[in-house]
Protein backbone atom coordinates (compact mmCIF):
# COMPACT_ATOMS: atom_id res chain seq x y z
CA UNK A 1 0.00 0.00 0.00
CA UNK A 2 1.45 3.24 -0.91
CA UNK A 3 3.01 5.16 2.29
CA UNK A 4 0.60 8.42 2.21
CA UNK A 5 -2.67 6.37 1.97
CA UNK A 6 -1.05 4.02 4.82
CA UNK A 7 0.20 6.64 6.70
CA UNK A 8 -3.56 9.06 6.70
CA UNK A 9 -5.20 5.43 7.42
CA UNK A 10 -2.85 4.80 10.62
CA UNK A 11 -3.83 8.87 11.88
CA UNK A 12 -7.70 8.30 10.97
CA UNK A 13 -7.50 4.57 13.20
CA UNK A 14 -5.07 6.29 16.42
CA UNK A 15 -7.65 9.41 16.23
CA UNK A 16 -10.34 7.06 16.45
CA UNK A 17 -9.08 5.06 19.64
CA UNK A 18 -8.17 8.09 21.20
CA UNK A 19 -11.70 9.69 21.54
CA UNK A 20 -12.78 6.35 22.47
CA UNK A 21 -10.28 6.46 25.10
CA UNK A 22 -11.83 10.00 26.32
CA UNK A 23 -15.01 9.44 26.55
CA UNK A 24 -14.28 6.30 28.44
CA UNK A 25 -12.05 8.05 30.47
CA UNK A 26 -15.37 9.76 31.63
CA UNK A 27 -17.30 6.67 32.80
CA UNK A 28 -17.48 6.71 36.65
CA UNK A 29 -16.22 3.29 37.77
CA UNK A 30 -16.85 3.85 41.33
CA UNK A 31 -13.64 5.00 42.05
CA UNK A 32 -12.29 8.37 41.94
CA UNK A 33 -9.70 9.88 39.52
CA UNK A 34 -9.05 13.46 38.42
CA UNK A 35 -10.05 13.29 35.28
CA UNK A 36 -14.05 12.87 36.17
CA UNK A 37 -13.43 16.81 36.87
CA UNK A 38 -11.99 16.94 33.01
CA UNK A 39 -13.93 19.74 30.65
CA UNK A 40 -15.91 21.03 34.04
CA UNK A 41 -16.14 24.49 33.77
CA UNK A 42 -16.30 26.90 36.26
CA UNK A 43 -17.33 30.86 36.22
CA UNK A 44 -14.33 32.76 37.56
CA UNK A 45 -14.27 36.51 37.57
CA UNK A 46 -16.49 36.57 34.79
CA UNK A 47 -14.94 34.18 32.54
CA UNK A 48 -15.03 30.51 32.12
CA UNK A 49 -12.26 28.57 33.06
CA UNK A 50 -11.62 24.69 33.30
CA UNK A 51 -11.65 23.73 36.80
CA UNK A 52 -7.94 21.91 36.45
CA UNK A 53 -6.47 25.81 35.70
CA UNK A 54 -7.90 27.39 38.89
CA UNK A 55 -7.26 24.55 41.71
CA UNK A 56 -5.70 21.28 42.01
CA UNK A 57 -7.28 18.32 41.75
CA UNK A 58 -6.07 14.97 44.46
CA UNK A 59 -7.45 11.97 45.08
CA UNK A 60 -6.92 11.51 48.88
CA UNK A 61 -8.45 7.92 48.81
CA UNK A 62 -10.22 5.56 46.34
CA UNK A 63 -13.40 7.57 47.20
CA UNK A 64 -12.56 11.00 47.40
CA UNK A 65 -11.64 13.47 45.19
CA UNK A 66 -9.98 17.00 46.82
CA UNK A 67 -10.08 20.27 45.38
CA UNK A 68 -7.85 23.26 46.57
CA UNK A 69 -8.48 26.49 44.98
CA UNK A 70 -5.25 28.64 44.47
CA UNK A 71 -7.94 31.44 44.60
CA UNK A 72 -10.19 31.19 47.92
CA UNK A 73 -12.50 33.31 46.01
CA UNK A 74 -12.83 30.50 43.35
CA UNK A 75 -14.13 27.89 46.04
CA UNK A 76 -18.15 29.24 46.06
CA UNK A 77 -17.81 29.40 41.90
CA UNK A 78 -16.31 26.01 41.82
CA UNK A 79 -18.82 24.43 44.66
CA UNK A 80 -21.61 26.43 42.22
CA UNK A 81 -20.14 24.58 38.67
CA UNK A 82 -20.15 21.17 40.50
CA UNK A 83 -23.67 21.03 41.69
CA UNK A 84 -24.69 22.12 38.30
CA UNK A 85 -22.76 19.82 37.14
CA UNK A 86 -24.12 16.22 35.62
CA UNK A 87 -21.77 14.22 38.08
CA UNK A 88 -24.60 13.65 40.80
CA UNK A 89 -22.23 13.93 43.50
CA UNK A 90 -22.65 16.68 46.22
CA UNK A 91 -20.06 18.89 47.14
CA UNK A 92 -18.53 19.43 50.93
CA UNK A 93 -17.02 22.95 51.17
CA UNK A 94 -14.65 22.94 54.57
CA UNK A 95 -14.22 26.62 53.66
CA UNK A 96 -10.40 25.95 52.23
CA UNK A 97 -11.14 22.77 49.54
CA UNK A 98 -14.08 20.82 48.56
CA UNK A 99 -14.56 17.08 48.81
CA UNK A 100 -16.39 15.38 46.98
CA UNK A 101 -17.28 11.84 47.97
CA UNK A 102 -17.89 9.12 44.66
CA UNK A 103 -20.49 7.07 45.26
CA UNK A 104 -20.53 3.33 45.06
CA UNK A 105 -22.16 1.69 41.39
CA UNK A 106 -25.14 -0.08 42.14
CA UNK A 107 -25.92 -3.13 39.67
CA UNK A 108 -28.45 -1.77 38.17
CA UNK A 109 -26.43 1.31 37.31
CA UNK A 110 -22.92 -0.75 36.43
CA UNK A 111 -25.40 -2.59 33.48
CA UNK A 112 -26.63 0.82 32.52
CA UNK A 113 -22.98 1.95 32.26
CA UNK A 114 -21.63 -0.88 30.55
CA UNK A 115 -24.04 -0.83 27.79
CA UNK A 116 -23.42 3.13 27.33
CA UNK A 117 -19.52 2.24 27.30
CA UNK A 118 -20.16 -0.79 24.95
CA UNK A 119 -21.78 2.06 22.09
CA UNK A 120 -18.81 3.65 22.32
CA UNK A 121 -17.28 1.25 22.02
CA UNK A 122 -19.38 -0.19 18.37
CA UNK A 123 -19.04 3.99 17.47
CA UNK A 124 -15.47 3.56 17.71
CA UNK A 125 -15.70 0.26 15.38
CA UNK A 126 -18.02 2.22 13.14
CA UNK A 127 -15.20 4.63 12.42
CA UNK A 128 -12.51 2.21 11.90
CA UNK A 129 -14.48 0.38 9.01
CA UNK A 130 -15.65 4.08 7.81
CA UNK A 131 -11.71 4.45 7.48
CA UNK A 132 -10.90 1.25 5.72
CA UNK A 133 -14.01 2.16 3.20
CA UNK A 134 -12.42 5.25 2.18
CA UNK A 135 -9.01 3.75 1.65
CA UNK A 136 -10.57 0.84 -0.25
CA UNK A 137 -11.95 3.58 -2.38
CA UNK A 138 -9.38 5.39 -3.32
CA UNK A 139 -7.44 2.22 -3.92
CA UNK A 140 -9.86 1.04 -6.72
CA UNK A 141 -9.82 4.67 -8.02
CA UNK A 142 -6.18 3.94 -8.69
CA UNK A 143 -6.82 0.80 -9.87
CA UNK A 144 -9.34 1.66 -12.32
CA UNK A 145 -7.01 4.97 -13.41
CA UNK A 146 -4.58 2.02 -14.06
CA UNK A 147 -2.31 3.81 -11.62
CA UNK A 148 -1.43 0.76 -9.70
CA UNK A 149 -1.74 -2.40 -10.75
CA UNK A 150 -4.31 -5.07 -9.57
CA UNK A 151 -1.84 -7.52 -7.58
CA UNK A 152 -0.48 -3.76 -5.59
CA UNK A 153 -4.45 -3.09 -5.48
CA UNK A 154 -5.16 -6.34 -3.65
CA UNK A 155 -1.87 -6.13 -1.58
CA UNK A 156 -3.13 -2.56 -0.39
CA UNK A 157 -6.66 -4.13 0.55
CA UNK A 158 -5.26 -6.74 2.75
CA UNK A 159 -2.77 -4.33 4.28
CA UNK A 160 -5.34 -2.25 5.37
CA UNK A 161 -6.91 -5.54 6.15
CA UNK A 162 -4.60 -5.91 9.02
CA UNK A 163 -4.65 -2.42 10.02
CA UNK A 164 -7.84 -2.23 10.81
CA UNK A 165 -7.20 -5.96 13.08
CA UNK A 166 -4.49 -4.42 14.52
CA UNK A 167 -6.95 -1.78 15.31
CA UNK A 168 -10.11 -3.69 16.22
CA UNK A 169 -7.85 -5.50 18.97
CA UNK A 170 -6.85 -2.77 20.37
CA UNK A 171 -10.61 -1.76 20.96
CA UNK A 172 -11.52 -5.05 22.39
CA UNK A 173 -8.35 -4.44 25.30
CA UNK A 174 -9.88 -1.00 26.18
CA UNK A 175 -13.09 -2.34 26.11
CA UNK A 176 -12.30 -5.55 28.27
CA UNK A 177 -9.93 -3.24 30.87
CA UNK A 178 -13.08 -1.01 31.64
CA UNK A 179 -15.58 -3.47 31.60
CA UNK A 180 -13.74 -4.83 34.32
CA UNK A 181 -13.36 -1.75 36.17
CA UNK A 182 -16.60 -1.11 36.30
CA UNK A 183 -17.73 -5.17 37.33
CA UNK A 184 -14.93 -5.11 40.34
CA UNK A 185 -16.90 -4.02 43.29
Amino acid sequence: MQAELKQKSEQKMKSAIERLKEKLKKIRTGRAHASLLDGLSVSYYGNQSELSHIASISCPDARTLLISPWDQGALKSIEEALIKSSLGMAPQNDGKSIRLKVPELTEDRRVEVIKHFKKDVEQCRVELRQVRQEINTQIRKQLKEKTISEDESKQAEDEIQKQINSFNKQVDEISSKKEQELTKV
